[in-house]
């Protein structure tokens, strides 16, 4: 996390914007998988792996804003 003195990485914050979307992206392909083959084993593991991946970059990306304002 950026300390007060330093200005906030638009790098970053671009990173966690496309890491967050194509996750979303992917989670939902997955989870149409998922209502075609309720028992496809890798459908299960794309969603549980690009869900926590959305996750984590939403996180950044609320953390990153968060700091701003400060």
């Amino acid at each position: 996390m950026a300390s007060p003195a330093t200005p906030p990485n638009r790098l970053r914050t671009i990173a966690a914007w496309v890491i967050a979307t194509v996750s979303l992206l992917l989670t939902v392909l997955f989870a149409g998988l998922l209502a075609r083959d309720a028992s496809f084993a890798p459908a299960w593991f794309g969603a549980i792996c690009f869900g926590l991946s959305s996750l984590g970059a939403i996180t950044t990306i609320e953390l990153d804003r968060r700091s701003r304002r400060q």
